[in-house]
């Protein structure tokens, strides 16, 4: 029972991810709506030459980073795959797996944070007053969406006014800084 319900399990997470990974990104973070807002931040914020170029290096970065780590968690799943499909599926290295994979998803967020981070580092203390207002707009907007799209859960099924209570709801590198 055991080993069929581990199979079971792990057929259905290949299976999503498989069919999540194939899909094209879409969704408020990536246009629309909120890609107007973060035009509107862009702007309210009243960058300077030097402060666009530095935003635009760290985006850049960024993109490098989370590049490197979205190829490491595909290799990472295929290797899952391949426990999964042996004839004798090793517990101990599909969870090895599996944790290479959430660990590597926690760098993503945590890569997104240092960005947040270190945009704030660039920014003078009006800028900073101007981006935190008009960030908390977009989140809740993010998190309206998600409730939306997930039948009142918030960002990643998770209930509550905060979603999974991640303040910082990461988007994608380009918010802030020069095309």
């Amino acid at each position: 029972m055991n080993r069929t319900a581990l199979a079971l399990f792990v057929l259905l997470f290949l299976a999503s991810t498989t069919i999540t990974l194939s899909q094209p990104a879409r969704g408020p973070r990536w246009g629309g709506p909120m890609k107007e807002r973060r035009e509107q931040i862009k702007d309210a914020l009243k960058l300077t030459d030097q402060q666009e170029s530095q935003i635009q290096k760290l985006r850049l970065e960024l993109e490098r980073k989370q590049t490197q780590v979205h190829s490491k968690i595909q290799v990472a799943r295929l290797d899952m795959k391949e426990i999964f499909l042996s004839d004798n599926p090793d517990r101990s290295a599909l969870e090895k797996a599996l944790k290479q994979v959430s660990d590597l998803q926690q760098q993503l967020k945590m890569n997104h944070v240092d960005f947040w981070f270190s945009v704030k580092g660039i920014l003078t203390a009006d800028q900073q007053k101007v981006w935190k207002k008009h960030l908390g707009g977009m989140m809740r907007e993010v998190r309206q969406n998600a409730k939306g799209r997930m039948g009142g859960r918030g960002p990643m099924g998770c209930r509550g006014p905060m979603g999974c209570g991640d303040p910082m709801m990461p988007g994608p590198p380009d918010e802030i800084g020069p095309k």
